[in-house]
């Protein structure tokens, strides 16, 4: 399993992405597979859309190159997942996934993840975790670390130790037991059974969040029928939809 570590990079995805655009051919992964890139800091992580992850040292920064068939909407879902699986089984830590690509505990945001689908059934997963070191930036979302909430000063050689072996569970567990996997993401979905915010491609709309639909939006219960949205944003207050800017993670 070829791992790149480095000290400091501008980013892991984006050097994920150019060496396998290198050489696509080498990088048709078969089933527990993977390659990994790693980095202590990153000058430009890479966020969702257009905006930087802050990556000062002491958290965990990779991107993995994984052999994946699934919707193409439910690689980040996998990798958050995944994480979720490493921060119970090493600190206990209760988190949840807020839809569609974070990991919160309690009101704040713990990490993030990036989904991309190449080419030769490959995906590519792109993962930040304060670990011990709090970004200190103002974003929409309060962020925190584990070692804040634990009180753990947390080995990120361990982290990624254990995440390397949760990982290919769950690309198996998405291709041989999808029904599993889906039903997963609902016990840790954010929100769940509160009123929420949605922003779609022309319109904000509200109602209680039922869940993730099978095509990768959110659903909500509105005057009593459950109705799906492929949304772009997701909100707890009217607030915090309005203040939705183009901001660091």
């Amino acid at each position: 399993m070829p791992r790149y570590l480095f000290d400091q990079i501008r980013s892991t995805q984006d050097y994920a992405f150019n060496l396998y655009q290198q050489d696509e051919t080498k990088y048709q992964l078969r089933l527990g597979e993977r390659v990994w890139i790693q980095a202590l800091s990153q000058t430009h992580g890479t966020g969702k859309g257009e905006r930087v992850w802050h990556s000062p040292y002491g958290n965990f920064y990779g991107s993995v190159l994984i052999p994946y068939q699934g919707p193409g909407v439910f690689l980040a879902l996998l990798g958050a997942l995944s994480i979720v699986d490493v921060l119970q089984q090493l600190y206990n830590l209760e988190v949840f996934l807020k839809w569609p690509n974070d990991i919160w505990h309690q009101n704040t945001k713990i990490a993030g993840i990036l989904g991309q689908i190449l080419e030769n059934n490959t995906g590519l997963l792109g993962m930040g975790v304060n670990l011990n070191s709090d970004p200190e930036i103002k974003t929409q979302y309060a962020t925190s670390t584990v070692k804040q909430t634990t009180g753990i000063e947390c080995d990120i050689e361990a982290f990624w130790q254990c995440l390397d072996q949760a990982l290919p569970r769950r690309v198996l567990q998405i291709q041989e037991n999808f029904q599993g996997f889906y039903e997963e993401l609902h016990d840790v979905l954010l929100w769940k059974g509160q009123e929420v915010f949605v922003q779609t491609s022309d319109k904000i709309v509200t109602g209680i969040l039922h869940g993730i639909c099978e095509k990768g939006g959110v659903m909500l219960k509105i005057n009593n029928f459950v109705q799906s949205f492929p949304a772009l944003k997701l909100a707890r207050t009217w607030e915090d939809m309005s203040q939705f800017h183009n901001q660091p993670q």
